[in-house]
């Protein structure tokens, strides 16, 4: 379903802005791959 495969990408986007953003506000210490 295309509204199902957009849903999914608009969710990946969210999801990368909120690692961006928690990573960006703690002090970076562990880093991972």
């Amino acid at each position: 379903i295309e509204l199902l495969k957009e849903l999914l990408d608009l969710l990946q986007d969210m999801v990368v802005m909120l690692l961006s953003l928690l990573e960006a506000d703690r002090p970076e210490e562990e880093e991972e791959d």
